[in-house]
């Protein structure tokens, strides 16, 4: 399948404006699935239907199906590199296959995990923002790829499990508990890293050890020249031969905060070191002197999530409601980094509206500081991007995530940008 490409201009404006009005309903109509619509097609019975109208695979105990698609209309309304033509469309496919084994008849304690995305449609940020942390965290190029294919085995009851194969390594590290919702792409992890992650994935080996309740380890290795464009059989056992290793070390107790008791946290600090050689930042007198470059890469990187307020005496993550915070915290050295330093906060809330109990409303802010090197020679000191949004869920199917962002000092030294717009999510 070829990626689908959609130009820039007063097309990418019509099409963008299309999908934000048209296409929930147009779905609905195209399926023939009026009566599910007007009911919110909520349930296992209606997700049965909504899978057979749809042509999905009916999932059993062993083999899951997953379709889902990213809708993201945006547009510049203020400042960054540029506003003309600035409303852009970004979509995202994703068809992901799980299988358990032990379901299957075949073996206890195994999962095989295999996904395909088709990334299509036109970012903001490098035509329009010009900020380094990215506004949208499914900016990537046009391209239809396998995305990630990867076993994973576990032994007392999950304690313990090795997965092998081509993976995001975001999935394992870096991942907080209360900053999954955001738009923004840094709060999904820190700048600082160069985490094999979105929209690259490379094959490794992830260990994880959950010794006791409330304390867990998690260390991987990863081809370090892999790309998710290719198997990474072609790179990862030949020249050259640099990897990326990352490990984490959690807490998640359960904390008693303001008279309530049982509320979850994460707290998680960890390291990485990437083996390959790296361009050092300094005055290079115009080109007159080579560049010069430096072996590895390392760095830390902090991620503190706790829920601090429940508005209902359950327990159930799935449904409680109330507000989690967090606070991450990144730091590389600044001789090979851009980024040095990185700085987040925020917070969400789930339920705050009476009756929306699954909504979520979420703020926060990101903070980079560019290394000394950037701010000697190139005046480029920090940027600084504030997010807010609210998860609308529609029906059991469909939600709308209205984003609104300000960015400070896009790209170290740009003009103030003003960021708006909406992300629909379908899930089958």
């Amino acid at each position: 399948m070829r990626p689908i490409r959609v130009v820039g201009g007063r097309v990418s404006q019509l099409v963008g404006l299309a999908v934000l009005l048209i296409v929930p309903g147009a779905l609905c109509r195209a399926a023939n699935l009026g009566s599910l619509a007007e009911t919110g097609g909520h349930g296992e019975a209606d997700a049965a239907a909504w899978h057979a109208a749809l042509g999905i695979p009916k999932a059993d105990d062993a083999l899951t199906f997953e379709l889902a698609y990213v809708a993201d209309v945006f547009v510049n309304a203020r400042g960054g590199a540029n506003t003309a033509d600035a409303v852009q469309y970004r979509g995202l496919v994703d068809v992901a296959f799980t299988l358990d084994t032990e379901q299957a008849g075949l073996w206890p304690g195994g999962t095989f995990f295999a996904n395909s995305i088709d990334n299509h449609g036109t970012g903001i940020t490098e035509r329009h923002v010009g900020d380094l942390q990215v506004v949208n965290n499914i900016d990537a190029p046009n391209e239809s790829r396998a995305y990630e294919f990867y076993y994973t085995h576990a032994w007392w009851d999950g304690r313990f499990r090795i997965k092998v194969g081509k993976m995001d390594a975001n999935n394992d590290f870096a991942a907080g508990l209360y900053h999954d919702e955001f738009i923004h792409s840094s709060p999904g992890f820190s700048p600082t890293m160069p985490l094999i992650t979105w929209p690259e994935t490379a094959l490794g080996i992830v260990l994880y050890l959950e010794p006791f309740d409330d304390c867990y380890a998690t260390a991987g290795i990863f081809d370090a020249e892999g790309t998710s464009s290719r198997s990474g059989f072609e790179t990862a056992f030949r020249a050259p031969a640099d990897t990326f290793t990352i490990f984490e070390l959690g807490w998640r107790p359960t904390l008693t905060l303001f008279g309530q008791t049982g509320l979850p946290g994460q707290y998680a600090v960890g390291g990485f070191y990437h083996s390959g050689r790296w361009p050092l930042i300094f005055d290079d007198l115009d080109g007159r002197l080579s560049p010069r470059f430096a072996t590895g890469n390392a760095g830390l990187f902090v991620t503190c999530d706790q829920f601090v307020y429940r508005e209902t005496a359950t327990e159930d993550a799935e449904t409680e409601q109330g507000l989690g915070v967090f606070l991450q915290f990144g730091w590389s050295p600044s001789d090979r980094n851009e980024i040095s330093q990185h700085y987040g906060a925020g917070f969400q809330y789930y339920g705050l509206i009476p009756t929306r109990d699954r909504d979520v409303l979420g703020v926060g802010v990101q903070h980079i500081s560019l290394s000394g090197a950037v701010q000697s020679l190139e005046d480029r000191f920090s940027e600084t991007a504030i997010e807010l949004f609210y998860k609308a869920q529609i029906s059991e199917w469909l939600t709308a995530k209205p984003d609104l962002q300000y960015v400070i000092n896009p790209g170290g030294a740009g003009r103030d940008a003003l960021i708006a717009g909406v992300r629909w999510e379908f899930s089958f």
